[in-house]
């Protein structure tokens, strides 16, 4: 069965997910763990590109957001979809200035991290082949999702 790299780590996590004292069922799981296995870690260790430098430059922007951002009623930022809050003591183009200084800074760090982002995303799409061990159906528990169904539908027979 050809699948994308990107569908291999939602299989796997499915895989995962089931729990079972089934023998037959857990025989067919352990065996389509221990045939991806590599390639998941292999994909684990290519999605770990933090440096250094791109921790050192979140810990600068949560900085700025811990100094200009609206804090709850627990001393928390009030975070966005999009970033956080300003606070009402602070103009937001004083905030934007200091985002845009420390952006400046690691300006090299951040295009670094975004080609990194870009390469994995297309390793993400390659396309691979696995003999897949066959899941009967009636093995699966009663209490297994219909999300973990669709992931490994075409594993599964009846």
């Amino acid at each position: 069965m050809k699948v994308t790299k990107k569908a291999l780590i939602k299989i796997s996590d499915a895989i995962n997910s089931i729990k079972s004292e089934n023998k037959v069922l857990t025989y067919s799981l352990v065996k389509n763990r221990k045939l991806i296995e590599s390639e998941i870690t292999a994909l684990e260790e290519a999605k770990n590109f933090d440096t250094p430098a791109y921790n050192e430059y979140l810990t600068k922007i949560r900085g700025v957001a811990f100094t200009y951002g609206k804090k709850d009623d627990k001393g928390n930022i009030i975070q966005t979809t999009t970033g956080f809050i300003t606070d009402d003591q602070h103009d937001s183009s004083v905030v934007q200035e200091a985002i845009n200084a420390i952006n400046e800074e690691y300006k090299t760090t951040i295009e670094d991290r975004s080609a990194q982002q870009v390469k994995y995303n297309k390793i993400l799409d390659e396309t691979v082949e696995y003999d897949f061990c066959p899941i009967n159906l009636s093995d699966l528990p009663d209490t297994v999702s219909q999300e973990v169904i669709d992931v490994l539908f075409d594993l599964i027979v009846e």
